[in-house]
């Protein structure tokens, strides 16, 4: 895989690709290949990746699928496209092995030929670029058909260096695609294939990054951050350089490393063997400025004593010129204990900022260097005094004339080594990226730039190589877009950038949503300030109280909030707010998310948001009302200890046109939950027939397309006489539906149930009337009564007529014994293990959600 780039430095990546070919790709059309060679089975994959003729893939031995795959979705994809030129022999290699040698797929050709035929594109007019498009865009998507299939349905023995070598060949070409073809506009980009990075995404990749150092909660959100291959190949092969003992104690859902560091050792000297002293800021100086509305500024100035720092306190007048110190605590410049810090870093500090101003370190002849640094300038002590300066945290940075990012990772980095790309992606995987209170000193700042350990780099300076990359160099395109995006996500919050870029200034809870994925704060009340200052809300108001309900009082002014309250808002997964009238309310944005990219996102524009009121926020929402079916009185339990109670919390539902929707609960949580109260699974809230259920759709369901997927809010009412129903939430769900094979057997199973409830033996159970389970278990009679079930259900299964049902066993049939889950469906249904769901209320249906 040698097209794909590599950090500076090093220069080789993962072991080569085998060349399994048995024979040469015989030149003829792409598309129609696997009929040339007997494998027509593959041509139903292209049309429908769901289908259920698997035969092709399942019954070919593993060598010789990776050899046709290969000769197919390899060689022949670039003969197709390349044409005259690709020139196959250029493209394996021969290397020394253990025993002799070995053939090996070797890519370090590619981009130049590629470039040759982007030019060739570009220039020909007489050829039909529309129908040659076409042409490419199909055989892409074929590509990325089959590769799907064989990742995640039916072949998981798949060599993954072949698989992985065909998927960045493929990323590669849709890229030359859009740039050959001129095609700039996104509607055009979403006509070629993407998602690529789904078939690099695995274990081994997880491992690689794990080698190199990273936290492993950085290494999820590189994996559900970054779109390409590219991207991702680089970051994996590039060494972290703060080590991975530090994130040992790491999670997926949290870094403990920053948190660790900032509480054992707050302020820390540049070296473990110094010992200087500590420089402390005149704190009531500083309470004084902040009174009276100003910043409160630092000089930095050399001490009479030769090595020695003094720092006088300045009130920022509305023209001064500083530079805002931007860093993550745990480094060694945070302090929470008091205002100071140690003369070595204060020092430091001095000598970075100083070329900034234009200082000559030698004669100290220039501009005062002012410099805004919260551990100095945001008191530690009065309350009322750190309350003045959190009012306006947002203050420092929007004022400052640059905004000068430390990040312990960066300092080590020479960036005059490095492209641009890998220095945007060395920043935007720092710590620096994790912490909430740098998205808002980030994204607001005029003039942002980086330390590295060289030189500062300006971030506005690395945008426009970044845009001169993404529509020049098609071998570091997929680095400049993933790169830009986060840059985007960084600066969405800054009117001067937004301006600069014809962008929409973010101000809604979209962007802050997006925005604190992945992130951290120590203080966990810190956030609403975060929120709020990003909004433009007022900061004096939310700081007005207990710091523990100070989210109740960003929610409550979030109608000032462009665009109002999302009613999407509702269906976030997150912890929820406690006190009435906002348990509606998300308690955190900052949550971490197994799978983020199946979380509902917040959408930018809502054409319908919610409204506050006194009793919850009211939204108009499509719902289904649920509940599960009365059961004959006396029918098994739980015969043959088949049903588990921790699948309570998931079902299968049926539809009043006999559509099935699969039904399945997700942690809900409060801001304050009581861990001695376990939480009621889904169904045991069901069986409360004293209450009415309803499910809230974030999206109606048209049940016209194989797969729909929603989330859903469990919620109940008390009945009572308000014309807009008052309903509390109970659970949070995500609803699928259950079409194809599946649906067909969830219903003939279904049906078959409704005979057996008919049947003699509900009566024999009925009039058995053993209704506790300890007692059914030793009654002979109810043993009898349950064998006879089993063998009818058995009969019932093994001699269905349906031809619909025949065929969904059979399909089933190949992952397992269908006739024995057949079986299981119909005792589900037979003893009510179901909900039901009534007639879809349309969207307009008006509620109050608390």
């Amino acid at each position: 895989m040698e097209h794909l780039p590599l950090p500076a430095g090093v220069l080789s990546g993962p072991a080569g690709v085998p060349y399994v070919g048995v024979q040469a790709y015989d030149g003829g059309d792409f598309l129609t290949y696997p009929a040339r060679q007997g494998r027509s089975s593959f041509l139903e994959i292209v049309r429908d990746s769901q289908t259920r003729n698997s035969k092709g893939l399942i019954d070919i031995p593993t060598p010789e699928l990776e050899a046709f795959i290969q000769t197919w979705l390899f060689f022949g994809l670039l003969t197709e496209i390349l044409g005259d030129m690709f020139v196959c022999s250029q493209f394996v290699t021969e290397v020394p092995a253990p025993q002799g040698s070995q053939r090996l797929v070797n890519t370090s050709t590619l981009l130049p030929a590629l470039n040759i035929w982007m030019s060739h594109i570009r220039s020909s007019v007489s050829v039909d670029k529309q129908a040659q498009y076409d042409h490419i865009r199909e055989c892409l998507w074929t590509t990325a058909r089959v590769l799907r299939a064989i990742r995640r349905q039916f072949r998981p023995d798949f060599n993954r260096q072949i698989r992985v070598s065909i998927a960045s060949v493929a990323e590669l070409l849709c890229d030359t695609t859009k740039l050959a073809f001129g095609m700039n506009d996104c509607v055009k980009h979403r006509e070629l294939p993407g998602a690529w990075l789904l078939l690099y995404d695995d274990e081994v990749t997880i491992a690689q990054f794990k080698q190199q150092g990273y936290c492993p909660s950085e290494i999820h959100r590189i994996r559900h951050t970054f779109q390409t291959i590219q991207t991702c190949h680089l970051l994996a092969w590039m060494t972290r350089s703060d080590s991975s003992k530090r994130h040992k104690a790491c999670s997926a859902s949290r870094c403990q490393a920053y948190t660790r560091d900032q509480e054992q050792n707050p302020s820390r000297h540049l070296d473990q063997t110094c010992n200087c002293s500590d420089i402390s800021v005149n704190v009531l100086k500083v309470i004084s400025v902040l009174s009276r509305g100003s910043l409160p500024l630092l000089r930095i100035e050399a001490g009479r004593e030769a090595g020695n720092i003094e720092l006088d306190v300045v009130e920022a007048l509305p023209n001064t010129e500083y530079i805002a110190i931007s860093h993550v605590w745990a480094d060694g410049l945070g302090n929470p204990h008091s205002n100071s810090l140690s003369m070595c870093q204060l020092q430091r500090l001095h000598a970075l900022i100083a070329p900034f101003l234009g200082v000559d370190e030698s004669t100290g002849q220039g501009h005062d260097v002012l410099i805004w640094l919260d551990t100095l300038c945001c008191p530690v002590e009065p309350p009322e005094a750190k309350r003045m300066a959190l009012s306006q945290m947002h203050r420092p940075y929007t004022d400052a004339a640059r905004v000068l990012v430390l990040d312990s990772s960066l300092g080590k980095v020479d960036s005059s080594r490095l492209h641009p790309t890998e220095i945007c992606l060395r920043a935007f995987t720092s710590g620096w990226m994790r912490r909430m209170w740098t998205l808002q000193e980030g994204a607001l700042a005029r003039n942002l730039w980086f330390q590295f350990g060289d030189a500062p780099v300006n971030i506005k300076k690395l945008w426009i190589d970044l845009s001169g990359t993404y529509v020049s160099d098609v071998g570091r395109r997929g680095l400049a877009f993933d790169a830009m995006s986060v840059y985007q996500g960084l600066r969405v919050f800054n009117r001067q950038e937004t301006v600069l870029h014809g962008a929409s200034l973010a101000t809604d809870f979209s962007a802050i949503d997006y925005a604190l994925r992945y992130r951290a704060v120590s203080v966990a009340t810190d956030e609403p300030l975060l929120i709020g200052g990003l909004l433009n809300l007022d900061l004096s108001y939310i700081l007005d109280g207990p710091d523990s309900s100070r989210m109740q009082r960003l929610w409550s002014l979030a109608p000032l909030v462009k665009r109002g309250i999302p009613k999407s808002i509702l269906f976030r997964s997150s912890p929820k707010l406690c006190q009435p009238g906002f348990r509606w309310a998300p308690a955190t944005f900052l949550t971490f998310r197994e799978e983020p990219r199946e979380e509902l996102r917040i959408p930018a524009a809502e054409d319908d948001p919610g409204v506050l009121t006194a009793a919850g926020l009211r939204v108009h929402l499509a719902a289904m009302p649920i509940n599960i079916p009365t059961t004959a009185r006396s029918l098994p339990i739980n015969p043959w200890g088949i049903f588990d109670s921790e699948n309570d919390d998931c079902m299968f539902c049926r539809y009043e046109d006999s559509s099935w929707l699969y039904v399945s609960r997700e942690e809900f949580t409060r801001q304050t939950p009581r861990p001695e109260t376990k939480s009621p699974t889904l169904r045991s809230l069901l069986q409360n027939k004293s209450r009415r259920y309803t499910l809230l759709l974030a999206s109606p369901f048209r049940f016209d397309q194989s797969v729909e997927v929603t989330k859903a809010l469990l919620v109940h009412d008390g009945g009572g006489p308000t014309r807009v129903p008052e309903v509390s939430l109970d659970s949070m769900l995500t609803v699928d539906t259950k079409v194809g094979s599946i649906g067909v057997l969830l219903e003939g199973a279904y049906q078959a149930s409704r005979g057996l409830l008919a049947d003699e033996i509900t009566q024999r159970f009925t009039d058995l009337a053993i209704e506790d389970e300890s007692e059914q278990e030793q009654h002979p009679v109810y043993q009898d009564l349950v064998a006879f079930l089993a063998t009818k259900i058995r009969s019932i299964a093994e001699s269905m007529d349906d031809a619909k049902v025949r065929e969904a066993i059979e399909f089933n049939g190949r992952h397992g014994n269908a006739v024995e889950l057949f079986q299981t469906l119909i005792l589900n249904a037979y003893l009510g293990h179901y909900g039901r769901l009534g007639r879809m209320l349309p969207s307009d249906t008006e509620w109050c959600a608390d």
